[in-house]
């Protein structure tokens, strides 16, 4: 059998292997059933969520959902959008925008993102301040925190995003460019910080992480087709010479050229650890009984666990490559910039 989804990820028409109707489940917005044709085969129905029908309640992850009170049973535990009123109802779904929104993980996915924030603000910080000290400036000081927090808020929100099986594919493309482009940006900042000891300036912190950050979001939304991959190599070399010809007024012809070796050895690189992480997870089926982020599915419906197990892997997969797309853009454009050195040396 074959269980299809709709937009939101909730079961919805289960077919036969002949491709003949077998169930039919349709929902209300908020998730009551409103018809139900035939014996739907899993209990993972409204938004992909485990339904336990002797309690009329689904399982988020951090607590129980009713569907007939359109509510939580439970408050959460933070308020995910504090400058928005509809989230200080602390028992409210999803924003009360159900046709397109779903709740995961029961913190309408945002503890990731709040998490990412706090880790990136004070690496911000930390770093700074230990580079720093002695020609310490708050301005300064402040810019690194807000650049760090924001890196570290895209790749803890993507990976919220990434982590739910219910995740459209448009959010999925978002995530990962969230994912790649955080890292790669966060890699920028870091490197920056502790190779300029007491030579902070906040014009080239923040150049170099948008342009990193930019260039890491493109790599990692680019598909492992002939096009994608073609945009992809095309992306590491216009991202290496930009970074080149912005950090270097005087730049060279030897020195472009250069560039676009380095960016096309980011390339080869990054799709070479692309390559090897899809035959670890997806190719060999590695992450046994467990699915992204380590949930374990018990159902003894051996199509179901593995079509579960299927979309853990792809999840780790494409999370891991999105990371790797961009720690390779940001190592290879940090070398592009680098060559400015050896431009002025050879001068």
């Amino acid at each position: 059998m074959n269980i299809d989804s709709d937009h939101l990820g909730s079961a919805s028409v289960t077919a036969n292997v002949d491709g003949s109707l077998n169930s039919e489940l349709r929902y209300t917005a908020f998730g009551e059933v409103r018809y139900n044709n035939g014996l739907t085969p899993t209990d993972y129905r409204y938004t992909g969520q485990l339904e336990q029908a002797e309690l009329g309640l689904y399982y988020y992850v951090a607590r129980w959902y009713d569907p007939c009170i359109i509510q939580f049973n439970q408050p959460d535990t933070l308020v995910p959008s504090p400058g928005k009123a509809v989230s200080w109802n602390r028992y409210a779904y999803a924003d009360w925008n159900p046709i397109i929104i779903t709740d995961p993980t029961g913190h309408f996915g945002v503890a990731s993102g709040v998490i990412g924030v706090a880790i990136g603000g004070m690496a911000g910080a930390i770093g700074y301040f230990s580079m720093n000290y002695r020609t310490f400036d708050s301005n300064e000081y402040w810019t690194a925190v807000a650049a760090s927090a924001i890196a570290g808020g895209l790749i803890g929100s993507g990976l919220a995003i990434a982590a739910s099986t219910e995740t459209t594919v448009a959010l999925s493309v978002a995530a990962s460019a969230m994912i790649g482009s955080g890292t790669s940006a966060a890699m920028s900042e870091m490197t920056y910080i502790f190779s300029n000891k007491d030579k902070f300036e906040s014009k080239p912190f923040v150049q170099n992480a948008a342009i990193e950050g930019v260039v890491g979001g493109i790599t990692a939304i680019c598909p492992n087709s002939s096009l994608g991959v073609a945009a992809k190599g095309v992306t590491y070399i216009a991202g290496a010479e930009t970074q080149y010809a912005l950090d270097n007024p005087d730049w060279t012809t030897e020195g472009a050229i250069n560039a676009a070796i380095l960016g096309a050895g980011g390339y080869i690189s990054d799709i070479s650890a692309s390559k090897f992480i899809d035959s670890t997870f997806i190719t060999t089926g590695y992450l046994p009984e467990k699915v992204w982020p380590g949930r374990t599915y018990s159902t003894s419906n051996p199509i179901l666990k593995e079509a579960a197990l299927s979309r853990g892997r792809i999840g780790v997969a494409n999370s891991l490559g999105n990371i790797t797309s961009g720690l390779f853009s940001s190592i290879t454009l940090s070398w592009a910039k680098a060559l400015r050195n050896i431009d002025h040396y050879g001068n």
